[in-house]
C-alpha cells in the first residue's frame, strides 16, 4: 500500500505490485516507481509529483486486508 502524505481522499491509496529488479539492488530505502503507461502513479495519489513528497508505505497485512 502506498499514499502520499496527506492522504486527503480514500482514492489516494494504492494497492502496488513490488517486483526485483536487479538494476536497482544499489538503490536502498527508497521508493522507485514506475514510469510506464498514461499516468505514472504518484500522480494518481492527489496529484502527486516526484519533486520532494512524502509517501507512506506499508506492508501491514492487517492494516492490508481492509483494502483488499
Amino acid at each position: 500500500m502506498v499514499t502520499r502524505n496527506p492522504c486527503t481522499h480514500p482514492g489516494d491509496i494504492r494497492l502496488l505490485t513490488a517486483v526485483d529488479k536487479p538494476e536497482l539492488h544499489h538503490l536502498s530505502n527508497v521508493l522507485v516507481f514506475s514510469s510506464k503507461g498514461e499516468r505514472p502513479s504518484c500522480n494518481m495519489m492527489s496529484g502527486g509529483d516526484l519533486d520532494g513528497d512524502v509517501y507512506f508505505v506499508s506492508w501491514d497485512k492487517g492494516l492490508l486486508q481492509h483494502l483488499s
